[in-house]
């Protein structure tokens, strides 16, 4: 599947954070980088960001600079939040580009009430345990959970399988809820 131009993703994310302070997300750099890590690895929206391992689980470089460009262009600012940090908002220019993207509106609404308001420790286990299964999809519950636990050993195994069967219940509530068609299909798995 052919990636988004770089309008088309500009304004997914304009549209992720415009959903995301809707559902009292708290809209953060993290939060949006593993929901649209959501977006592409679970729900095959053609977003494009090449993500890694990093510390708090999935994270795209790439993604860090366009939010940055996005914040120069006005379609994104931030707004201090103590004692946290900062939360994204909408630009004075990020509803210019909204409309480009209502084909994915179902699922960025999806991710932004399902994913984005959990908290940081459950945004990392959750996203790598699809990042463990989107990597070696052919791996038992258990073969994951140990893989988890071995990249991030402060997530138990425990903690590890309840994230496993928590992705593989927020698949099934997708295809509840998102139109399944050719641009947005699930992974069987």
């Amino acid at each position: 599947m052919e990636s988004m131009k770089e309008r088309q993703r500009r304004a997914l994310i304009c549209c992720l954070v415009k959903e995301m302070r809707q559902t009292e997300s708290w809209a953060a750099e993290t939060h949006i980088q593993k929901c649209v890590y959501f977006l592409q690895a679970m729900l095959n929206v053609p977003v494009g960001y090449e993500y890694v391992l990093y510390k708090h689980g999935p994270y795209s470089f790439d993604l860090r600079r366009e939010l940055a460009v996005m914040r120069a262009r006005f379609q994104l600012d931030v707004e201090p939040r103590y004692p946290y940090g900062p939360s994204f908002t909408l630009g004075a220019r990020g509803g210019l580009v909204l409309e480009l993207v209502t084909q994915y509106e179902s699922a960025v609404s999806f991710v932004a009430t399902e994913i984005s308001t959990k908290e940081v420790g459950g945004l990392e286990r959750l996203s790598t345990a699809l990042y463990v299964q989107v990597q070696s999809p052919d791996l038992t519950i258990e073969q994951a959970a140990q893989r988890i636990s071995e990249l991030k050993p402060h997530i138990s195994n425990t903690d590890a399988r309840e994230s496993i069967n928590e992705i593989r219940r927020l698949r099934e509530s997708a295809r509840e809820v998102i139109d399944v068609g050719e641009s947005v299909s699930l992974p069987s798995k």
